[in-house]
């Protein structure tokens, strides 16, 4: 394999752990909003609905370090593509219903609303850890 695929692999695997370290850490600033989130999407107890937003910010910020400092990369890109699929399901049983229900896919860094444009960037972010699973069997570590 050519240097500058390996480069670009390397860039790949950083740039998407660091995107999840950054969504699970931004979520933490906002975790009453976060929770409100997904009491729109699932009713569940506060308290579930807390523990879930916590969890949710806790995995973001594990599997994204996992990517940056190579460790379980292959474990780690198949749970971000498991992950982010299980979250566009979610996303996609919003968006069938006529009620908006406000993103915080980046807690607080980005104020949207979940749709299309939701459903665009986890189909790129699927995409991206699909590539490094991929690629982590057939060059090591990348």
């Amino acid at each position: 394999m050519s240097t500058a695929l390996q480069l670009m692999l390397k860039i790949i695997r950083v740039l998407l752990g660091a995107l999840f370290v950054v969504s699970g850490v931004s979520k933490l600033f906002v975790l009453p909003e976060v929770t409100e989130t997904i009491r729109e999407v699932i009713d569940l107890p506060h308290y579930f609905r807390f523990t879930l937003a916590v969890c949710l910010c806790a995995i973001e910020i594990a599997l994204g370090g996992m990517l940056i400092f190579r460790r379980h990369v292959e474990i780690a890109a198949i749970s971000v593509l498991l992950m982010t699929l299980a979250l566009t399901l979610v996303q996609i049983s919003v968006i069938l219903q006529p009620a908006e229900v406000e993103c915080h896919c980046f807690g607080g860094l980005i104020r949207e609303t979940i749709g299309w444009q939701t459903l665009a960037r986890n189909t790129v972010i699927m995409i991206l850890a699909w590539v490094v699973t991929l690629r982590q069997g057939n060059i090591g570590k990348i």
